[in-house]
C-alpha cells in the first residue's frame, strides 16, 4: 500500500455513515446520513461531493449520500486508489427497480445517461445505459471524496514540512 493511500484510508476510516428511516405520507423510506459522531470536516466532503459540475451543484440527495457512503467504504477496504476505483464501479445497481429508482430522482441524472451514450456508443439495453449512467455518476462522487481526502492529506503533509523547516 503506498503512503499517501495509507493516509487517505486513515482518513476515510474516521467517517460514520448510519442508516435512518424517514416517512413521508405514512410511507416509510430509508436513508443514509453522516453519522453525529463523523468528524467536522465529513460535511464539507460531502458538499464537495455534490458538486456535480451544474451552478450550485446538486441539493442534498439521498443516492449520492448512498454514494458517498460506499465511497468511503471502498477506501477504507482497498489497498490503493486503483482498488477503491474498481471496488466503487462494481457497485452499480443490478435490478431495473433500483435503476429506475435512480434515475427518477433528479432531473440531472438523464445528463449522466447522455454522457454514458455519448461516449461508449450504441448499448443493448436501456437497463445498461442506466447503469452507465449511474457508473459515470458513481465515478464523479468517488474522485471528489478521493479528491477531497487528497487534499488533506496534502495540506497536513505541507504543515508537517513548514513546522520541520522552523524547526531546523
Amino acid at each position: 500500500m503506498d503512503t499517501q493511500h495509507a493516509q487517505i484510508r486513515a482518513l476515510a476510516a474516521q467517517v460514520k455513515f448510519v442508516q435512518k428511516v424517514r416517512t413521508i405520507n405514512t410511507e416509510a423510506n430509508g436513508y443514509t446520513t453522516l453519522a453525529d459522531n463523523a468528524p467536522e470536516w465529513a460535511q464539507p466532503m460531502c458538499f464537495a461531493a455534490h458538486q456535480d459540475g451544474s451552478q450550485g451543484g446538486m441539493l442534498p440527495d439521498d443516492w449520492r449520500y448512498q454514494f458517498i457512503s460506499d465511497a468511503i467504504d471502498c477506501i477504507t477496504e482497498t489497498t490503493c486508489e486503483e482498488d477503491a476505483q474498481e471496488c466503487m464501479a462494481n457497485g452499480v445497481s443490478i435490478y431495473t427497480s433500483d435503476l429506475m429508482d435512480w434515475l427518477g430522482s433528479h432531473n440531472g441524472r438523464q445528463g449522466y445517461c447522455d454522457d454514458a451514450l455519448k461516449e461508449y456508443g450504441a448499448v443493448e439495453s436501456t437497463d445498461q445505459l442506466i447503469r452507465m449512467g449511474q457508473a459515470m455518476e458513481r465515478d464523479e462522487v468517488f474522485s471528489a471524496v478521493y479528491r477531497f481526502l487528497l487534499d488533506m492529506v496534502e495540506e497536513t503533509d505541507k504543515s508537517d514540512e513548514s513546522v520541520t523547516s522552523k524547526e531546523a
